[in-house]
């Protein structure tokens, strides 16, 4: 686990204005992101990991969702702290008091959306807009300023949700397309935590970008971070030509960013694999037991096995 000097987080607050002390923030939180949650040891800093997300997966040792959720329940069961999100139901109320589970050393918290939100923040702007323009899928890109407008509102109500479960010593991580605009807001209610996103889908270059209305009102949320991660070089690479190209900002050296008069980190940090589950499982009974039933189905015959679910962008009547 990381571990950092209490002094590295004396000017966490997004609107220091020294730009020396910006850089070691943003260099601190990069460090911590990487090599896990600062742990209290001694006289030491603790600090609190806070997750968000669009939808909280399962907890449970049984239950197995997608690779965001499967990615951060892992992280979370080892250091403990709170996730926060969509509870995946519809409610007349919509978002209102989270609901809060306890998991031994983790905190689940979770909203509900309305069926508007639903609509405008979720399959509208998110899933028919940024989706397929983020994977270069202009000609499936659709845009509404409804669902704009819905997308924003609902980032907000996901803040203001959020804001009293926090704690200053808190680690926010933020994740996914979903939620570009969160951080923005939580600095507008007066959050000085270190806040990191990871963006686990790509960005796409600046020319592709730019077809989006408002684009730049996006990235200026955006840059409420103190740190972005991106899965690949070059993801990052987009995303920091559009800021340089787009917008006048700067980039300065160690994958660091100045945009709107913040300093923050750029950094291509390719999420893994819990690769000795997935070797234990390999050689387990129940695999062999599907191994087995396999061959004796197919037979002679070849077969491709693809782990892809059935998305427009990835090429299934290609292959």
């Amino acid at each position: 686990m990381g571990e950092l000097s209490p002094d590295l987080f004396a000017c966490w607050n997004h609107q220091c204005s020294d730009p020396a002390q910006q850089d070691l923030a943003a260099d601190g939180l990069s460090d911590i992101i990487l090599s896990g949650v600062a742990r209290k040891k001694g006289n030491r800093m603790s600090h609190r990991l806070v997750v968000v997300s669009n939808r909280v997966g399962p907890v449970n040792e049984s239950a197995r969702a997608g690779g965001l959720a499967v990615a951060l329940v892992e992280a979370l069961r080892s250091s403990g702290g709170l996730w926060f999100g969509w509870s995946g139901e519809i409610s007349e109320a919509g978002i209102g008091e989270p609901k809060i589970e306890e998991h031994g050393p983790l905190s689940v918290a979770t909203i509900d959306l309305s069926e508007e939100d639903n609509e405008e923040y979720y399959k509208g702007f998110a899933n028919r807009t940024l989706w397929p323009l983020f994977h270069y899928r202009i000609d499936l890109t659709t845009y509404d300023r409804h669902n704009y407008r819905g997308y924003l509102r609902v980032n907000s109500n996901f803040a203001k949700a959020i804001f009293p479960l926090l704690s200053d010593d808190d680690l926010i991580w933020v994740h996914d397309y979903h939620l570009l605009s969160f951080g923005a807001e939580l600095r507008r209610m007066g959050c000085t935590q270190p806040m990191g996103f990871f963006l686990h889908i790509p960005f796409p270059a600046p020319e592709v970008f730019t077809t989006l209305p408002n684009h730049e009102v996006i990235i200026r949320a955006m840059c409420a971070y103190d740190i972005i991660g991106f899965q690949t070089e070059g993801d990052r690479r987009c995303f920091v030509n559009y800021i340089v190209n787009e917008l006048g900002g700067t980039e300065l050296d160690d994958e660091r960013v100045l945009a709107f008069g913040r300093t923050f980190v750029a950094a291509a940090i390719p999420i893994g694999i819990d690769t000795q589950n997935f070797e234990k499982f390999a050689t387990s009974r129940e695999a062999t037991l599907h191994l087995n039933r396999m061959k004796n189905v197919l037979g002679d015959r070849l077969q491709v096995i693809g782990v892809d679910r059935l998305d427009y962008t990835k090429g299934l009547p290609q292959r």
